[in-house]
């Protein structure tokens, strides 16, 4: 590692832990007052009747569609035509999902929405004319920082500064040749900069990625920087404060 490397994470280093290790800070989050939520899936709520379910044990797309009065020929072809944007098999136990219906009096299906995951969903629309497609909210990625002291093991004390401890295995991986974690003692000192994601800006999705770390051990800290020394590189390295590899665990 060059010594401009070396001076890069020096100053990385400054910036990021000039917080006091003397007691635990946060960057201060500013959670905005929530207003009722008129637009979700990308269409206007108000304009709609909603049931919001779960698939149950034995549902099936056809199923589902049966009970909103549409007989087996018409399940037959709009199980055709959505075929290839939306494998209706994919449905599982447990998943949500939501029907949106008109608001006059035939309260008739205007959109099925499935949710697979968090991130992802499926539409729907019997509007006009059947289509279907898969849309994936945005994600963002807020930068924290904390520093303090052990309290109980790593996943304990993340835990009581509200970060998501599993976190925890990820350091113990990137330290694996370096800390023995057992051995970490109550009041030794660490600090830790990471990003977290938010689905829709809003919605916690855990730690993405690690961006520095020290911890205190033997009396000594050991720090952690991430580095890219190629962009192809697909696994993540990490060195310390004098550009030394650290090994990682597998």
């Amino acid at each position: 590692m060059s010594k401009i490397f070396q001076k890069i994470i020096t100053i990385i280093l400054l910036a990021s832990f000039t917080i006091s290790c003397n007691k635990s800070k946060e960057e201060e989050i500013i959670v905005p007052k929530t207003k009722p939520k008129t637009v979700e899936f990308g269409f206007n709520l108000h304009d709609f009747n909603i049931v919001h379910d779960t698939i149950q044990s034995g549902d099936t797309f056809g199923s589902i569609l049966d009970r909103q009065n549409l007989d087996g020929k018409q399940v037959y072809d709009i199980v055709a035509k959505v075929k290839d944007s939306f494998d209706v098999r994919s449905i599982r136990k447990g998943k949500p999902f939501a029907i949106l219906r008109s608001k006059d009096r035939t309260n008739k299906i205007q959109v099925f929405i499935y949710q697979p995951d968090r991130l992802n969903y499926y539409v729907v629309d019997f509007r006009d004319s059947i289509t279907a497609y898969k849309k994936t909210r945005p994600l963002t990625f807020k930068s924290r920082t904390i520093a303090g002291a052990l309290n109980g093991s790593l996943s304990e004390t993340l835990q009581n500064l509200k970060v998501d401890p599993s976190l925890a295995p990820k350091i113990a991986k990137i330290y694996a040749w370096s800390i023995d974690f057992f051995k970490l003692k109550k009041g030794d000192k660490f600090g830790l900069k990471f990003t977290e994601r938010y689905i829709n800006d809003t919605i916690y999705d855990g730690v993405d990625s690690l961006k520095a770390a020290f911890f205190e051990y033997k009396g000594k800290k050991i720090y952690a920087f991430p580095f890219a020394p190629d962009e192809n590189t697909k696994k993540q390295q990490y060195y310390d404060e004098e550009g030394k590899h650290l090994k990682i665990s597998s």
